[in-house]
């Protein structure tokens, strides 16, 4: 499991700025630059599985450079597969995305999926930043419900809640989970 030495980052987050691509020195220091056009990393470096697909595939939590912003979202790993799948939510559907992402390892022992409403989260919690809109406003990783299961996606306050990416489709959440520092 990766070594966290900071519990919030201090600074912006690499985006793509219209060029598709990541700036690993802008990602924030708990991300790791990847690509779906290389094999998986190792299992110790990939971390915990924030939750699982509908099938039992783990899903794991990832940031995804999309016209000008920085979009929370999933990777899926399928039995037996060299190469990720990589998906967020956009503009209304569920997009595959191909090229570079930034992993963000799951770390229960310093994160923790907090209950919101709207993407206001209870309880006082400190939300993980993980990433922007092409304007600048700030997102989360964020759980919704979809057909009974949870499905990582992103949560901001100019959402109203969590969108997430599943089976083609952009799905609306009012009372989403958060994930928080704990």
């Amino acid at each position: 499991m990766p070594a966290y030495t900071q519990q919030q980052p201090q600074h912006g987050y690499g985006g793509d700025h219209g060029s598709g691509r990541l700036d690993p020195n802008r990602l924030p220091p708990y991300a790791r630059a990847l690509s779906t056009h290389n094999p998986l990393p190792p299992p110790n470096e990939v971390g915990y599985a924030a939750c699982s697909d509908t099938d039992g595939s783990p899903l794991f939590l990832v940031l995804v450079p999309h016209n000008g912003g920085l979009h929370p979202g999933k990777m899926v790993i399928r039995p037996g597969a060299n190469h990720p799948e990589i998906y967020f939510s956009y503009g209304g559907g569920e997009i595959s995305h191909s090229g570079e992402y930034a992993l963000v390892p799951f770390d229960p022992q310093r994160m923790h999926w907090v209950p919101a409403s709207r993407s206001e989260v209870l309880y006082g919690a400190r939300p993980v930043d993980a990433g922007y809109e092409e304007d600048g406003a700030p997102l989360h990783f964020a759980l919704g419900i979809v057909n009974g299961g949870r499905v990582p996606g992103k949560a901001g306050r100019h959402l109203g809640g969590a969108s997430v990416p599943y089976n083609g489709g952009e799905h609306h959440s009012e009372h989403p989970e958060i994930l928080c520092w704990i």
